[in-house]
């Protein structure tokens, strides 16, 4: 009996390895690590400074295989800068303003009521000025949307 179990032992770590190696195998060796995949919903974002001047740009991409709706889009204003206004705002959405003017929570605030399955929507631009004793400062975007369900997205950091 105990040599039995041993083999039945055997048997099970056989298949767990081979469906492990279907998976596309884990990091340990057991074939190519797995892709890493990217957000369905994500954000491209540069960012490029001229004398005192940082412009940032950024596009929404939706990787999904569904619409979404109802976007909030705040692309973040940096401590040590002051908003100098948007250059660009996509067809398909609007300005909202500038919000939490002197706050950690500043940003330049756009609204759009739909970004279609399999595309993107952009390019957003805004620009700052750099403050004070600012040598550099980083931008970020952070997008929301409720339907169909709710999500949020946000940029890493970017500086120019």
């Amino acid at each position: 009996m105990p040599g039995q179990a041993r083999r039945g032992g055997v048997v099970w770590l056989a298949i767990l390895l081979a469906v492990v190696g279907s998976l596309g195998g884990v990091q340990a060796g057991l074939g190519p690590p797995l892709p890493q995949e990217q957000p369905a919903v994500r954000v491209r974002m540069e960012a490029r400074r001229a004398a005192a001047t940082i412009t940032s740009t950024f596009t929404i991409v939706n990787g999904t295989d569904a619409e979404v709706r109802e976007v909030y889009i705040a692309g973040k204003v940096p401590a040590g800068t002051d908003f100098a206004g948007v250059v660009a705002t996509p067809e398909g959405s609007g300005f909202r303003g500038f919000e939490a003017a002197g706050t950690s929570l500043q940003a330049a605030v756009w609204l759009a009521e739909r970004i279609p399955a399999h595309s993107s929507l952009g390019p957003f631009t805004y620009r700052v000025t750099l403050t004070g004793d600012a040598v550099t400062a980083a931008s970020q975007v952070w997008v929301r949307w409720q339907a169909p369900s709710e999500g949020t997205v946000v940029s890493p950091l970017v500086a120019p």
